[in-house]
């Protein structure tokens, strides 16, 4: 599997330095579908979440 510019990428810890500094080098790359979900939004921790998250985000 390869990514591409039209690739969903989900970056976890965006809010965090690192995770910030991902979320804005991809969209500077030019990636349209830069998912950056905060602990409020998506619990990695609740499988249901996750799934629930990654079907409205397919």
């Amino acid at each position: 599997m390869s990514m591409t510019i039209h690739s969903r990428i989900l970056v976890a810890g965006s809010s965090g330095l690192i995770g910030s500094a991902c979320v804005r080098t991809l969209q500077q790359f030019g990636y349209r579908h830069v998912l950056p979900p905060n602990r409020n939004e998506l619990d990695l921790f609740s499988e249901e979440q996750v799934q629930s998250y990654f079907q409205k985000h397919r």
